[in-house]
């Protein structure tokens, strides 16, 4: 019965060893292959970071930014308060705008009471897809504030 047991013990140790390292290999085969998708991921894709950043407009307490793609009519950004700032990462704050689209960038000027003083715009297309690995960063500026009645 020792003798059965022993033997008993004794295999199921080599088939723990063995599973191991199976589990081990497996791992570092799992390892690799992430190491080399997560390479490729970053390889293939780039980055193209959008903002945009503007002059203080008198009297504006804070600005709401909007941006609509102009092919399908729609708002990619709907109204989105910067809560004074005067400017906005569109890609921080997690919008992404696509590649090669034409878009206008809207921009109200509101007062203390929430009063819109004055609006820029401006129409932008974004850039072509790039194959390069590093991150590209496209601020736009040179917004012209009118103001409203």
């Amino acid at each position: 019965m020792k003798k059965q047991l022993l033997t008993l013990t004794l295999f199921a140790s080599v088939l723990a060893f063995g599973q191991a390292v199976s589990a081990s290999e497996i791992t570092q085969s799992v390892n690799k292959s992430n190491d080399v998708i997560a390479f490729n991921t970053v390889m293939a894709q780039s980055v193209v970071k959008y903002s945009m950043s503007w002059n203080a407009v008198s009297g504006a307490a804070t600005y709401k930014v909007s941006i609509r793609d102009l092919k399908k009519d729609e708002k990619v950004v709907p109204l989105y308060d910067t809560k004074g700032q005067t400017s906005f990462g569109i890609t921080q704050a997690g919008y992404w705008l696509k590649s090669n689209t034409d878009f206008r960038l809207w921009i109200g000027a509101y007062d203390k009471n929430g009063k819109m003083i004055a609006t820029a715009e401006r129409e932008v297309k974004t850039e072509k897809d790039n194959s390069s690995p590093t991150d590209t960063v496209i601020e736009w500026r040179g917004f012209k504030f009118v103001k409203v009645n």
